[in-house]
């Protein structure tokens, strides 16, 4: 109804522009929107995402038509989103290049961000510390990030709580890097991150307000 403020959306193969664009305009409250999984066209997102200015969360996992052109018009129309997910999965994965971490740094408000299972085509995510906000980061299976870029995203981010970097190259100087970097992360997962040793117990227990820790498929 036009007062609703959650909307899920997700695997509705028949879902196309013009269904979600009468959805946006009967549904200007809406808040929270997930079409992953869907074929929805360019055109079609770009407008639905014109006409819910209160949007603050949009999922868009999987999405056929999500590119860097796509996710750089949303940064200009929702300028209120505070939960942005782009995660891919073995069949469709999303290259996540330099061009398209500069438009998801303009997200100002981000606190959430979603990049799991995305074929990571850079040396640095230094450019996503311009999100200040950002809580609850998702970079788990992309295992194209070298352990420098992710050196290099710790120095400068200190406002983490809750980070998945499972099944990538960290190794134990980059987590004890982001622990001192983010001294209030209390979640953080770390499975089939065989690069570790039993080194990085050491100062995983000396980190205070960790309070959820997996370490499956490791060799700890």
């Amino acid at each position: 109804g036009i007062n609703a403020e959650y909307g899920v959306l997700s695997r509705c193969i028949s879902l196309n522009a013009k269904a979600l664009i009468s959805i946006s305009r009967n549904c200007r409250n809406l808040e929270f929107v997930d079409i992953s999984w869907t074929n929805v066209s360019e055109r079609g997102i770009l407008k639905f995402t014109k006409k819910v200015p209160k949007l603050t969360s949009l999922v868009l996992d999987a999405c056929t038509y999500v590119d860097n052109k796509v996710i750089q018009r949303i940064s200009n129309l929702c300028t209120r989103l505070q939960l942005l997910s782009l995660r891919g999965s073995r069949t469709r994965q999303n290259v996540i290049d330099d061009n398209v971490l500069t438009s998801i740094s303009n997200f100002i408000h981000l606190k959430h961000l979603e990049l799991h299972f995305n074929n990571v085509n850079l040396e640095s995510l230094i450019v996503l510390t311009k999100l200040q906000n950002l809580q609850i980061f998702n970079i788990a299976n992309c295992s194209k990030i070298s352990c420098n870029a992710l050196m290099q995203f710790a120095n400068h981010c200190s406002t983490l709580i809750n980070l998945n970097l499972s099944d990538t190259n960290v190794t134990e100087e980059a987590v004890n890097t982001i622990l001192h970097k983010n001294p209030f992360i209390s979640t953080l997962k770390l499975n089939g991150c065989t690069g570790l040793t039993d080194g990085a117990i050491i100062e995983l227990a000396n980190s205070s307000h960790l309070t959820k820790l997996s370490l499956n498929r490791t060799k700890i």
